[in-house]
């Protein structure tokens, strides 16, 4: 909530989130967002105990200034042996409307955010999840713009960031001054060892979104030795920040 204060976005994509109804909701509404969120349908979350409900992605935008024009809230389908089926992980997409004397001049955009399927070995489901989300993302869009953030859960190398660095442009990379993605966006240190990677992403449509300004992450120095989480960054995973401007 800190970050969101600080940073007082329009848009805010949220992944790996519980207690939304009792505490990201209404305390999000309090500063003028209005928000929606899809669980995952076996969230690890419920194997706990005391638990408070499943996690799942998250969407938040800022109410006086967006008319939401529609939303999805998809379970992700990937094929096996020619059968589909719904997988584990979810997505919320929102087509959105500039709500100002300005808005005539902007065309509606969409944003949606997911979180991919995670752990080595998973890269197949991966990329059957994020081209599921691709074309639920292109049909409601009906060739408007697009922006999408997320927890992808897969480098560079994979073969669902190449299926949507086809079709998108990454911010942090085209943005970024090294045209390359940022080297971490998550930086942990877990029982089998130290883990620094980049597998978060904002992507948009090429020809009518345009970055401006980036969110840089802090330093190793800056993060501390012990990493992620902590009492500066409480989360696994560095918030992910983007100024755009939507063409007309």
């Amino acid at each position: 909530m800190e970050e969101i204060l600080t940073y007082n976005p329009d848009v805010v994509c949220l992944q790996e989130i519980d207690h939304f109804k009792d505490f990201f909701q209404p305390l999000m509404r309090q500063i003028g967002y209005a928000g929606s969120f899809n669980p995952k349908p076996d969230s690890p979350c419920l194997d706990c105990l005391h638990n408070v409900g499943p996690d799942g992605c998250a969407l938040f935008y800022k109410e006086d200034r967006f008319d939401l024009l529609d939303q999805s809230l998809p379970i992700l389908e990937a094929d096996r042996r020619g059968s589909v089926y719904y997988t584990n992980q979810v997505a919320v997409l929102n087509k959105l409307q500039l709500r100002s004397q300005e808005a005539g001049k902007m065309r509606p955009f969409l944003v949606g955010t997911t979180h991919l399927k995670a752990k080595p070995g998973w890269e197949s489901l991966r990329y059957k999840q994020g081209r599921n989300f691709m074309d639920i993302a292109k049909t409601m869009s009906n060739g408007c713009p697009i922006i999408v953030g997320g927890d992808f859960n897969a480098e560079p190398v994979e073969a669902v960031y190449r299926l949507f660095e086809n079709e998108f442009v990454s911010a942090y990379k085209s943005a970024g001054g090294l045209n390359q993605e940022p080297p971490y966006t998550t930086w942990k240190i877990r029982p089998r060892g130290e883990m620094c990677h980049t597998i978060d992403y904002i992507w948009h449509s090429k020809d009518s979104i345009q970055p401006v300004t980036l969110l840089q992450f802090p330093s190793g120095d800056e993060i501390g030795e012990n990493r992620l989480p902590s009492w500066s960054y409480p989360s696994d995973h560095f918030s992910l920040v983007c100024d755009f401007v939507i063409k007309p």
